[in-house]
């Protein structure tokens, strides 16, 4: 009664074959593997090139993390007035690291009211 289902998977030797490796779990416990033959499949570790689907989701990211450091290199470079209302620096500081930083970490100001029914 000592049988464990493995989900994430084992080592073994590259050149093992399918039915090696089923023999030998069977090995284990004969008695139990009689009735429930084990299951191996080695082509989950077959390396697939990338999809679609993947190429798009990282394309998406990788531009995402460029918006962060162009913008976060720009306000550091060019430094703009901080009321400008252009909506090219608007646009610009929503991706910009260093001031969305600053502004998550603030401490809250001590006069402010706090409304605790938010909470």
């Amino acid at each position: 009664n000592n049988y464990m289902q493995v989900k994430y998977g084992m080592c073994v030797p590259e050149e093992s074959t399918e039915d090696a490796i089923a023999q030998a779990i069977t090995d284990t416990a004969p008695a139990h593997y009689e009735k429930h033959e084990p299951a191996v499949d080695c082509s989950v570790m077959v390396k697939e090139p990338l999809d679609a689907g993947g190429i798009a989701v990282a394309a998406v990211l990788a531009f995402a993390l460029f918006l962060v450091a162009a913008a976060t290199a720009a306000k550091l470079l060019l430094p703009l007035p901080e009321d400008s209302s252009h909506p090219v620096t608007r646009t610009v500081d929503c991706f910009d690291l260093c001031g969305n930083w600053h502004r998550l970490m603030a401490k809250p100001d001590a006069g402010r009211e706090l409304d605790l029914t938010s909470l």
